[in-house]
């Protein structure tokens, strides 16, 4: 599994989420909204925050398989082989998905360093050029 090596890591949201909550389904802890809703205003994490808690975990190598194995395992109160099941897949769909910040938006932040030192340059100085049109100043 690759490792991200700085904190900072993104998701394509959609991509992300849909994948998550097809992995959930897949295993019987798909929620509804308004399930969802419900454990918020009764403090409670949902399947799919847990799942994405420990996806970013995986993604920075904080936990490795094992660990999130057994934290999904206790949070979801599962059996150790469905922990192991969605863990796998986890890994081979969405950890990879997973960009350092950096890497995503060093393309458009180079081009505005760019930009800012274009600004910065004094302008060309101009030759002075007789004008043969205007008549000398005595």
């Amino acid at each position: 599994m690759r490792v991200l090596k700085n904190k900072n890591i993104i998701f394509p949201s959609e991509e992300t989420s849909s994948l998550i909550l097809k992995i959930l389904q897949k295993y019987g802890l798909g929620e509804t909204t308004d399930e969802v809703i419900k454990k918020i205003y009764s403090n409670q994490i949902s399947s799919s925050a847990i799942i994405a808690f420990v996806v970013k975990k995986m993604a920075i190598g904080e936990i490795n398989a094992s660990e999130a194995i057994e934290k999904i395992k206790n949070d979801l109160t599962l059996p150790l082989k469905k922990a192991e099941e969605i863990v796998n897949e986890l890994e081979s769909q969405v950890v990879p998905l997973g960009k350092e910040r950096g890497s995503v938006f060093e393309k458009k932040q180079n081009e505005e360093i760019e930009k800012a030192e274009v600004l910065k340059k004094p302008p060309p100085k101009k030759e002075s050029l007789s004008n043969i049109y205007r008549e000398p100043i005595e």
